[in-house]
């Protein structure tokens, strides 16, 4: 793997060196997306220059950084006057600006917090965030502590422009209805009617460390990793209460999950990157046409909490977890508004649960996350890189 690692590292440094031999042009600006369609803010911002400023040249490169990207692409990210990303942050001039979208608000540790990662590589991610990142969009001063405290990134470098992937929530009503129609199409008829509750449920990436139990509990499709977990008893109490789950776990996890395993539960879907491919739809904008949310340590919840809608927290592994990983946001319980569940019975009674039982917990959350209001993003995020363009 080390190996691995620094081949690699020897080809971006090769790939740099050869841009730099190729100038940057005006009005260019090449995004760098490495979340897909699964919320990614990057692409977000990219459909909203392509709508609303045909003047500027933008491109799109999706899945970076790989070894398997094409001069052409090496070419377009040289002539960026602007440089956009989600992930691994990279620039070829020093006259490059890049603006750091990220992926989610840091509610789990990392960096320079982490309890899994060594001190001296925290340094070294800090050192290239220094040489590469010029700016992070921010939601707010509680977002700007949480991740200088992670990266080491000063005041001045946070724009509270909010996030991209939000601006997707704010569908209107005959696009919302289509997009719980497409959801509902994936159900047999009769199972969805307008009485039925759609959760998504979106679990963080739990594969760390080997996690051989999730292993072999995602094989026999049991998503939720919970000890009594039974798929028919499961079933007939979503009947029971008109409920329909669709999950869509992170793409390592989705690998271990056999569909067959579903072909036979009316009530439960998994949803992979293949069906978001096809419909070419954000997951943000069907999350804005469900009725709650499903969620254990994914940041996911912080974004859904601008719909006001219930949250649910399934956590049978939340002590192992907090230990090996840890929480920016603790203690977990303060900062998370809904129930937390660890057996079937638990999550059955949460999804039942009134949807207005936790909004005033909701609510304050979302006055701290969120204290400049939910003005559209993606304008505000244009203004602050078209002096730099």
């Amino acid at each position: 793997m080390a190996l691995k690692q620094t081949l690699f590292a020897m080809y971006l440094n090769l790939m740099k060196g050869v841009g730099k031999l190729i100038p940057t042009k005006a009005n260019t600006v090449t995004i760098l997306n490495g979340a897909g369609l699964s919320g990614s803010n990057a692409m977000s911002f990219y459909n909203y220059l392509k709508t609303n400023h045909p003047e500027l040249t933008v491109h799109l490169i999706n899945g970076f950084p790989s070894a398997h990207l094409s001069f052409a692409t090496w070419k377009q990210i040289a002539q960026a006057k602007v440089l956009v990303g989600t992930h691994w942050p990279f620039k070829i001039h020093r006259g490059q600006r890049f603006l750091q979208l990220w992926h989610g608000i840091p509610l789990k540790r990392m960096g320079y917090l982490a309890y899994n990662e060594e001190a001296a590589a925290a340094e070294k991610s800090h050192r290239y965030w220094w040489r590469n990142v010029d700016y992070l969009a921010s939601a707010g001063p509680l977002y700007d502590t949480l991740m200088s405290a992670c990266q080491g990134l000063s005041a001045e470098q946070f724009l509270h422009t909010g996030f991209p992937r939000n601006d997707e929530f704010l569908i209107d009503p005959p696009t919302a209805k289509q997009r719980r129609a497409t959801l509902a199409s994936l159900f047999n008829a009769g199972v969805v009617n307008d009485q039925t509750k759609i959760f998504f449920y979106l679990p963080t990436f739990r594969m760390e460390a080997g996690a051989t139990e999730l292993s072999v509990q995602l094989q026999t499709g049991n998503i939720f990793g919970l000890q009594d977990f039974d798929m028919a008893a499961f079933e007939q109490q979503l009947a029971d209460h008109n409920i329909v789950v669709l999950a869509k776990l992170h793409p390592v996890e989705e690998r271990q999950v056999d569909p067959a395993k579903f072909a036979t539960a009316p009530h439960i879907k998994v949803l992979t990157n293949a069906w978001f491919i096809e419909q070419n739809t954000e997951l943000y904008q069907f999350l804005a046409a469900t009725d709650g949310l499903i969620t254990d340590y994914s940041s996911v919840y912080l974004d859904y909490l601008l719909l006001d809608r219930p949250l649910v927290f399934n956590v049978p592994d939340l002590a192992h977890y907090e230990k090996s990983r840890g929480f920016l946001l603790a203690p977990y319980d303060a900062y998370t508004p809904g129930p937390k569940t660890t057996t079937t019975a638990e999550l059955v009674a949460a999804l039942s649960r009134d949807a207005a039982a936790d909004a005033p917990a909701r609510a304050r959350l979302r006055a701290q996350m969120y204290p400049q209001g939910t003005a559209p993003a993606c304008p505000q995020v244009y203004d602050a890189i078209k002096g730099w363009l």
